[in-house]
């Protein structure tokens, strides 16, 4: 299962589950791919966060800051956005 199945799969899950009204427009997924979804999603969650040193674009140079995975990642995708 990929990162994106899994997405999907989880995302779908949640609108059915949560749907209030009198006819559900979401099908029930399937239990077993489910329960995968949820497995790949739970392994990539115990995975120890990587660390990043971060290197000055101008100069090159090593400014000793290290944060973790999902900082970076976070502000990888809000410079991204702020740049288009």
């Amino acid at each position: 299962m990929t990162k994106d199945e899994a997405l999907k799969i989880l995302k779908h899950h949640n609108l059915w589950r949560r749907n209030q009204d009198d006819v559900n427009p979401y099908e029930m997924g399937n239990p077993t791919e489910l329960g995968k979804a949820i497995d790949y999603v739970v392994e990539a969650l115990e995975q120890p966060a990587q660390d990043y040193v971060l290197i000055c674009k101008r100069c090159g140079d090593d400014l000793g800051i290290v944060m973790d995975d999902m900082w970076v990642k976070a502000n990888i995708m809000s410079t991204i956005k702020e740049e288009t």
